[in-house]
Order: structure tokens, then sequence, then C-alpha cells
């Protein structure tokens, strides 16, 4: 039979003709699972504690469907993961992390031709084609499953969607403007306007050099004489409360903890508040998993997962800064973006109609 091999590339919606045959495969009913078993470590102080899980993970069957597992050379071993003692959802996953590999097989005497993975509603295409009895997955990039739904007829694959109309390219230093986070899962919005407090959640995206986002996931890093501070499109000022790992939302900068510090990590940008837990630990913006979801919030954590940094590049040129028509000086940045509270450098500023570039 043919094996087709297929990448994280291939996230789309899966058609199906109406008399396709479906099956459906709960994780959580997986049965034989064979690997190493580790075993819950409680939350205890601000840690969150992790899960038992089986890691690695060599084999599993769902059903009478079994599937196999392979490092293949990566970082991170497959495994599967259950839910916290704690939690009161019974969720439990399949993840794999880049360059790991998962064989489908099916049952003697049956085949399949389009194969579907699910982490909560979001879709990623395992196989879609000719009728074969097994085929291979080779994970990108991180995927966490919770189901899969096994199809007897191929379907359409569109193009992946866009995720959003404004384009951002991959930063590789810290400066102050129009800015989207990105981690291997997707990009990360905002929480909703009506909202206090969130956190930002991901879309799911394969992260390029270059790639479109939606307006929820703009964010806007201004240079202070405190520290940056970061506004969402909701001109709300992101902040920490200082006891809770959750985004809290401001009118003003000075209502809560809303000053960061910004850094280029091997590739990644540490965003990290200058305030200090209670125990004086350094807390910084992260990336990490709860239940089916990947959200980004603060943390205190050390070796959590940190973003990837993308500038905005549509519209933030300077002939887009527009004229205020009152007298006071408003400050833009040399890439046309807004500054509220500028330290020394090199600005536009614009006043009465009239712009002039100044040195502070």
């Amino acid at each position: 039979m043919k094996k087709l091999l297929l990448t994280l590339a291939t996230v789309a919606m899966c058609g199906f003709a109406s008399y396709a045959a479906e099956t459906t495969l709960e994780v959580k009913d997986a049965t034989d699972i064979k690997g190493t078993d580790v075993p819950e470590k409680p939350a205890e102080g601000t840690s969150n504690g992790q899960a038992r899980h089986i890691q690695p993970l060599e084999s599993l069957k769902i059903g009478d469907y079994s599937f196999t597992f392979g490092n293949n050379g990566g970082k991170t071993e497959p495994a599967y993961y259950y839910s916290m003692s704690t939690s009161q959802n019974d969720v439990r996953t399949i993840r794999l992390y880049a360059n790991n590999t998962m064989t489908i097989t099916v049952p003697a005497g049956k085949e399949f031709a389009c194969v579907k993975a699910y982490q909560g509603s979001t879709e990623t295409v395992v196989y879609n084609g000719e009728k074969t009895a097994t085929c291979t997955f080779t994970a990108t990039a991180t995927v966490k499953w919770d189901k899969f739904v096994i199809s007897t007829e191929a379907g359409e694959t569109p193009n992946p969607p866009a995720g959003g109309d404004i384009t951002v390219k991959k930063a590789t230093e810290v400066a102050a403007g129009e800015v989207a986070f990105v981690f291997n899962e997707g990009y990360v919005e905002t929480f909703a306007a009506d909202k206090a407090f969130g956190y930002w959640m991901a879309v799911a995206a394969t992260p390029a050099d270059e790639m479109k986002v939606s307006k929820e996931a703009i964010f806007t890093l201004a240079s202070t004489d405190k520290g940056y501070t970061i506004k969402d499109c909701n001109n709300r000022f992101m902040g920490w409360d200082g006891q809770h790992w959750s985004f809290n939302a401001y009118t003003t900068s000075d209502e809560g903890n809303c000053y960061w510090t910004a850094t280029i990590v091997d590739g990644k940008v540490k965003i990290a508040n200058t305030a200090k837990s209670s125990d004086g630990k350094e807390v910084y913006l992260c990336g990490k998993t709860y239940q089916s979801n990947y959200e980004m919030c603060p943390t205190d954590r050390e070796g959590s997962t940190l973003p990837m940094l993308y500038v905005k590049q549509a519209g933030s040129g300077v002939a887009n800064i527009a004229v205020e028509n009152n007298g006071e000086a408003v400050y833009y940045n040399l890439q046309g973006v807004r500054v509220e509270n500028p330290v020394k450098g090199l600005y536009i500023v614009v006043k009465g109609g009239k712009s002039q570039k100044v040195i502070l």
C-alpha cells in the first residue's frame, strides 16, 4: 500500500462527500499504552505541577486502530498526557514534538483515505489521498491531539487559512512599535474587550519569517523611562496584578504592574515585568498548554517557553502618520509608531499640523 508523509504545513479543513463513512477515535479511550510512565507532580506554591504522562510513548490502540510513535532525532520524545487529578475535565492528549513520527494502521480488510486530528476545534490533516491501510505523519512543531476522525473517502484540501489580513515579519531585535507574539502552536490574540483580565489565546498557524495575523494579535510596544508598556488593540495597558498568572487590563500604565523589560534570547523574546513575584522571582511572559488550548501568560517558573517577536509590516511607515490638529506635541518613532513617553533618541514630533525630526 502507498504511504504518504505529510507535515504541519497541511493544516486545513478536510471536506467530505456526504456518503463518506467516518470513524471517530477519542484519545481518552486509548488502551494498551506502551512507554515510560511518569507520575503526576502535584501543584506546589506558584507551580502548576505536571500531569501524569507516558514519555517516551511507543504505541497504543484506540478501538481496533493501532498507533506507533518514533522520535526520529527530535529533542523531545512523543508523549501521552492525562489530565491533572484536580481537573474537572478528563482531557487526554497525544503530544508530538518536532521530528516525532506517528504511524496509524487500520484493521485487516479496512482502508481509509483521510485522517483528521483535533486539538479542541483546531483540525490538522494527517492524511488525505489514495486509499491505504497505513500512513505516517511527521511533526514539524508541537501538536497536542485529543481526537481523530478517519474517513473512507478523501476530501478537498483547500489552501490553509490566512488567519488575518495584517502582515508581520519575524524580528531579530527589540524595537518599540506594533508587534505580534508567535509560538510553534500559532500567534496569540488579546482577551475580549469586555473582560478585565484574561489570557492571550493562540490561533493555530504555522510560523514563517513573514506571516498574516489578525488585528487582535497586534500589540503596541512603547518605550518609557520606566520600561516598556504593552497596549492591545483595544487600547488597554497589559499588566500583572502581582498575584494571578493572567493579564490584567488597565486604562493607564500606572494602575498596575504595567512596565516590562524586553530582550532577545536565542532568537526569542523575553518580556519580564519590572515587579517581582512574592518570593522575589522574575516574572516573564511565556506560552503553555491548558487543557486543549495554548495560551500566553505571565509566569515565574524557570525554563518556560518564550514567544517569537514579530513586527507589523503593513501601514507602519512614516508616511502614514496622521497629523494632529491640536497644539499638543505627539511623538512617533522612525517606523511611524506613536510613542507615549519618549526617552533619549531620534523622533518625529507632530504639533500644530506640522511635523519635524527631533533628538531628545
